[in-house]
């Protein structure tokens, strides 16, 4: 990038500083680039990527991913397992059931453990934002 901001590689736990971050000579991102030459491994499971991407999680890590079941509390998403809903009543956890909160609705992509907690991490704490998408 312009802005002069540094590529921070992440090797074995330790983090390096290795160079301003920066486009290639063809203008695409060298960073990219990189990766096709030398393949870094899954961020998450250490396996090593067959193929180039910008989530750097590989397809294992990915699908696996357990989604939120159909079945759960209306207001704040939490998985109900063995619950069924009677009819005219809302679906609520024992906590929404108690407590109102400053929300209306909340909702997750997936169950909140193993993988999709790495994952979450990656997001917020080494900026890797095509995680978000």
């Amino acid at each position: 990038m312009a802005d002069g901001s540094w590529l921070i590689q992440r090797e074995r736990g330790v983090c390096a500083r290795l160079a301003p971050a920066r486009a290639g000579p063809a203008g695409g991102d060298w960073r990219r680039d990189r990766q096709r030459v030398f393949p870094s491994g899954c961020r998450i499971c250490e396996r090593l990527l067959t193929s180039a991407n910008q989530v750097l999680i590989c397809e294992e890590c990915l699908s696996s991913f357990e989604r939120v079941p159909d079945i759960a509390c209306e207001v704040c998403g939490r998985p109900l397992p063995g619950w069924t809903q009677k009819e005219g009543e809302p679906l609520l956890c024992p906590a929404c059931r108690d407590r109102t909160y400053a929300f209306d609705r909340a909702r997750s992509f997936a169950v909140y453990e193993d993988a999709v907690v790495r994952a979450i991490l990656l997001l917020k704490f080494e900026q890797i934002e095509p995680l978000g998408r």
